[in-house]
């Protein structure tokens, strides 16, 4: 028998071996809200919508969890589009259970074999597509087929994970700031703390390339504690010689549901004498996907304490106004990505308008990122935006270039 419950002899009657590896999206919500024996009855009558969804030549197998697995031949590119495209249309018709009603999504992975790989092709194309639909649940509710680039980006990703486990211990991780700007007075009003990761044979690794392999690894929580330590004692040291200024943490929603993280959050705080209000916690609109009740909660106690909170690249994903309205929310950061096209794209830049309308109507404050040029400023700020952070006013600074900054500073004229 093969990992997944296939004959060997069975697979060697298909030609060419082509798998699909169907999760469920968000499933876990439907067992947290209605308990397990619901989920499980959803999963019986999915497994039976699916079985009949395949073709005579198809084998459906529960692979574990909300995870299906089907294997069959491949033939024809447009005949496999039409079967999943069938598949899904099944997937979301709504179940019945009791009086409850719900229909489900699901991300798909296609894999198919290579004619050289076939003698032992199952656990290959099973690997496919695994990588595959990793990339289908970024967007959920989709199916993607397996492409040699996501192979190296999965040995990328494996070689980042094996570095990361020293880089704490190594030193190798450090802190920069990026200032926040005030677009009325033009003067320095926060920073954002930045990580940063130099290895010693990689070299600069971007955050963007190791956070979400800390977080995939089960890393990301010490990793988070790192730079509530570092940022708090380093912005602590330039207290003393200028106007206390605002600092902005960056948040994963694992650091946030970890059990502890907001007492740590207040004991750091009051460890380096920092005054809550000027204490900011970022989060990105991809925490409510998970659990949005649970996440409010925290948010609501974390507010409570004083600190505030910032939506993150906002518009680009989940958020929506009923969003807003219930989180306790006291600023709004616009993407760089609206941002970089604002003299050029008008599309972006009524986006842009849309959302600073959006902060005003419910009194908070927007922050715009990727501000590189005069003009980005001064077109935001007749839009209403509050607060500027780009390369236009400053490059991210460790601590030390940053008293340099403070020290020189005098407020721009925008």
């Amino acid at each position: 028998m093969l990992g997944l419950g296939c004959p060997k002899q069975t697979l060697a009657k298909i030609a060419t071996p082509l798998l699909l590896y169907l999760d469920l999206d968000n499933f876990k919500l439907i067992n947290d809200h209605y308990g397990h024996s619901v989920g499980d009855w959803a999963l019986v009558e999915l497994a039976k919508r699916l079985k009949e969804s395949c073709s005579e030549e198809t084998m459906l197998v529960r692979h574990g969890g909300d995870e299906f697995i089907m294997l069959m031949p491949f033939s024809d590119k447009s005949v496999l589009q039409h079967e999943i495209q069938r598949i899904t249309y099944r997937l979301k018709e709504v179940i019945h259970v009791n009086a409850l009603e719900f229909a489900l999504s699901g991300s798909v992975g296609v894999g198919v074999a290579c004619p050289e790989e076939h003698e032992n092709s199952l656990e290959g194309v099973l690997i496919k597509a695994d990588l595959a639909m990793y990339e289908a649940k970024k967007v959920r509710n989709s199916y993607v087929f397996f492409t040699e680039e996501m192979q190296q980006l999965s040995d990328e990703r494996a070689v980042i994970e094996e570095a990361l486990h020293g880089a704490l211990n190594n030193r190798q991780l450090f802190m920069v700031y990026q200032p926040q700007i005030d677009a009325e007075s033009g003067c320095v009003v926060g920073v954002e703390a930045l990580i940063r990761w130099q290895h010693p044979v990689l070299g600069f690794v971007p955050p963007d390339k190791f956070i979400a392999v800390a977080e995939a690894s089960g890393q990301i929580n010490p990793i988070g504690d790192f730079v509530i330590d570092t940022a708090l004692k380093e912005i602590a040291t330039i207290q003393a010689g200028f106007d206390p200024i605002r600092l902005s943490i960056n948040v994963s929603v694992q650091q946030l549901v970890n059990e502890g993280f907001r007492a740590r959050l207040k004991e750091k705080a009051a460890e380096y004498d920092i005054n809550p209000t000027n204490l900011v916690i970022e989060i990105t609109e991809s925490l409510f996907i998970e659990d949005f009740e649970q996440i409010e909660s925290l948010l609501v106690l974390i507010r409570n304490d004083g600190f505030g909170i910032s939506l993150d690249d906002f518009g680009t994903g989940y958020s929506s106004l009923s969003v807003l309205r219930s989180l306790p929310i006291n600023e709004v950061k616009v993407d760089q990505s609206f941002v970089r096209h604002i003299l050029t794209d008008e599309h972006d830049r009524a986006l842009i308008q849309s959302i600073i309308g959006i902060g005003q109507s419910l009194k908070i404050p927007t922050l715009a990122e990727g501000v590189e040029e005069l003009e980005h400023a001064r077109s935001l700020r007749g839009f209403g935006c509050n607060l500027f952070q780009g390369y236009y006013f400053a490059r991210p600074m460790d601590i030390d270039a940053l008293k340099e900054y403070l020290t020189a500073f005098k407020a721009y004229e925008l």
